[in-house]
């Protein structure tokens, strides 16, 4: 019996009837005597109509007997159906409201009243997603001039195609707020990770959104002639370029130093402290220092230029817990010079190609550069120890475990 089979049903409730008749015809022609059929039909027709309305009512009773072993064998799975349909039923309009709110703020058309309201129920609902994992990373990298931040964002746009961007007043030495990356980033919602030279600390915060940030700081002095030999070889108009092609490396220090002697002169210092609307001070000193240090320790992927390989491990461990199946490329882009090994020779070199004094100058103008580049090292080798990454006594403990293998090997005259 099948709850779609009405023809099943009236077929088992015909038979029951016919079975019913069939028997009283025989007990109806042994007690009148030998009657043909007809006779017996005929002579006692009442009795066989009223024994007729007995089968039908009993044929009714087969029928609601059916009737509820049918229920009974599907109505939880309907109530299970419809249970299901209501759910999706009210998703749906959770969504489409959030939907028509989010489309009336964006318009701005919202009166006050109606707007904090919508405000805290756009909220709520924020709120729930995300605490249900749907919160959206968003990485923001911090890319000083010339600290292989093109390399890391040509890894980034090959990692996330367009959901990657760079932002960056058209202005030269224009300072980008928090505030000013919120709004660019909510003007375009698929955003998931932005490179700027101008942006400053600290972090955006925007609801709904994981906020990651990253940053690169090199050797400082290493930094001045790799900025020298990409504006020598830049194909632009400004300032610096063109007074690279003119100038030897001696005459194009001198001019950075009587002109923007920031650039050459504890730049990223100045880089991790500043903020927008302050004005630009002559020098810096240990507070700006320890503002910078400051914000370093608030950068989630930090590390120096001189570890890109060991940075970028670190940033694809943490990455990947936000972008799942992200892979980022080691390939390094905008490379100017490859004649920066040890700082003796850095330093050799900038002796020969300046007097002894102009050097001494960029050395001293540098100290707090040095600090930080100190202060980044050493975060990036914390936050690998943390993640299990480039740990030394590991590393060690392994390179003599080898040794031992291989000694204990050669005493029996085994190969390892």
């Amino acid at each position: 019996m099948t709850i779609s089979g009405g023809a099943k049903i009236s077929h088992d409730c015909g038979s029951a009837t016919e079975k019913i008749r069939a028997a009283y015809i025989p007990w109806r022609l042994n007690k009148f005597g030998p009657q043909t059929r007809d006779q017996a039909t005929k002579k006692n027709g009442g009795n066989y109509i009223l024994l007729g309305r007995c089968c039908d009512g009993a044929a009714r009773l087969i029928l609601a007997a059916n009737a509820i072993q049918a229920m009974r064998e599907y109505l939880p799975s309907l109530l299970a159906r419809t249970s299901a349909l209501v759910h999706y039923i009210g998703h749906f309009y959770h969504s489409l409201v959030r939907l028509v709110e989010g489309g009336l703020l964006q318009l701005q058309i919202l009166p006050r009243d109606f707007k904090r309201w919508a405000s805290r129920r756009i909220g709520s609902c924020k709120a729930r997603s995300t605490t249900s994992g749907g919160t959206r990373p968003l990485l923001v990298h911090y890319h000083i001039f010339k600290n292989a931040g093109t390399s890391f964002e040509w890894t980034l746009e090959q990692a996330l195609g367009r959901r990657f961007c760079t932002y960056d007043l058209a202005a030269p030495n224009q300072i980008l707020s928090s505030a000013d990356i919120i709004r660019y980033v909510k003007d375009r919602p698929e955003t998931e990770a932005v490179s700027s030279h101008q942006a400053s600390f600290p972090a955006p915060k925007i609801r709904g959104r994981e906020v990651l940030t990253s940053i690169l700081i090199r050797d400082p002095i290493a930094r001045i002639r790799s900025i020298y030999a990409f504006e020598r070889h830049q194909e632009a108009s400004t300032p610096g370029a063109l007074r690279a092609k003119e100038l030897d490396f001696k005459g194009y220090v001198e001019w950075r130093l009587s002109t923007a002697p920031a650039m050459l002169c504890n730049y990223q210092v100045h880089f991790c402290s500043r903020t927008k609307g302050s004005r630009n001070k002559k020098s810096l000193d240990e507070t700006d220092l320890r503002k910078a240090i400051a914000n370093l320790d608030e950068v989630n992927i930090v590390g120096t230029v001189e570890r890109y390989g060991e940075w970028l491990t670190l940033a694809q461990l943490i990455l990947c817990k936000a972008f799942p199946g992200i892979l980022l490329s080691a390939t390094r882009q905008n490379v100017s010079t490859e004649r920066e090994t040890t700082e003796a020779t850095i330093l050799d070199d900038l002796v020969n190609d300046l007097d002894q004094t102009l050097a001494e100058h960029i050395l001293e103008g540098n100290k707090l550069d040095m600090c930080l580049h100190q202060v980044a090292d050493a975060l990036l080798t914390r936050k690998l120890a943390e993640n299990g990454v480039e740990v030394a006594l590991i590393k060690a403990y392994a390179e003599a475990r080898e040794r031992l293998t291989r000694k204990t090997a050669g005493d029996f005259g085994v190969e390892p």
